[in-house]
């Protein structure tokens, strides 16, 4: 970890620590999450080696279980997105809170370096964009760990030739995690950048509109704004072409990990 992402963690810690019970509660409810993921593997195993070995018996019971882990599975799910929501907001209030108040209190020299545009959009956009930070970002760094840990051992019983297979074909996941995610918080600071230059360039329009009427440079106005906004709109498609390239690749990782451990396991059984 870079000595910036450390300044950002220790920065955000008070705040989470705030609200360190909502968060014990996610951390239960991730608990949960991983090993309800694990009892479905088990629950459809368990459940086709009932219906071909003819008890169908037991296949209406396993029907009861399903049910009633769906219905887990929901509620789980949705006091996940809850308690994310309130403690991402509530950090983000406080957050905005402090940096409003420290402002009141710098001095005037402070104000005539750096532009007000500049300073709303620091307290607006830079606040806001946080949320992944402090909410499923902070989750699933460590629910991912930890469901790959669990299923690794929940595989290892099952066949550890495929087992170590899947432990071969994780690195290259986190390789293109690496990559993707270098590229798309250096493009993301671009667009903030670029944010808060429209923000400042917006509030000095509005502020001197009369000298724009007076002199008629609506046009002249008006063609830089459609110019800054046509920069912003291709730094946020890159932003999406970067998100979908990550997605794509992952999706591609798992894909082929799926049909090669499919192929193994249809080659272990006919043997």
């Amino acid at each position: 970890m870079d000595q910036s992402k450390k300044h950002s963690f220790y920065l955000l810690m008070p705040y989470i620590k705030r609200y360190s019970s909502t968060y014990i509660l996610l951390f239960v409810l991730l608990i949960m999450g991983v090993f309800l993921d694990l009892f479905f593997a088990w629950f459809l195993k368990s459940i086709t080696d009932s219906a071909v070995a003819g008890d169908f018996e037991k296949v209406k019971w396993y029907f009861l279980l399903g049910a009633l882990l769906i219905i887990t599975n929901v509620i789980i799910s949705f006091f996940n997105a809850y308690l994310q929501s309130v403690s991402v907001n509530k950090i983000k209030k406080d957050i905005k809170t402090d940096i409003f108040n420290h402002l009141l209190c710098v001095s005037n020299n402070y104000f005539n370096r750096v532009h007000s545009g500049d300073i709303v959009s620091r307290l607006n956009n830079d606040a806001n964009s946080i949320g992944g930070a402090i909410g499923s970002n902070i989750i699933n760094l460590i629910r991912h760990p930890l469901a790959a840990l669990v299923s690794f051992i929940y595989l290892l019983t099952i066949n550890w030739q495929l087992s170590l297979l899947t432990l071969l074909l994780g690195p290259s996941a986190l390789l293109l995690g690496k990559l993707f995610g270098k590229a798309l918080r250096l493009n993301s600071k671009k667009i903030h950048i670029e944010t808060g230059r429209v923000n400042s360039f917006l509030q000095d329009t509005f502020s001197g509109r009369f000298i724009v009427k007076v002199f008629g440079l609506e046009q002249y106005i008006s063609n830089q704004f459609q110019n800054d906004s046509e920069r912003i709109l291709l730094l946020e498609l890159k932003d999406g072409k970067l998100r979908g390239g990550l997605q794509g690749s992952v999706t591609g990782v798992g894909s082929m990990s799926f049909m090669v451990s499919l192929g193994l396991g249809a080659f272990f059984v006919v043997n």
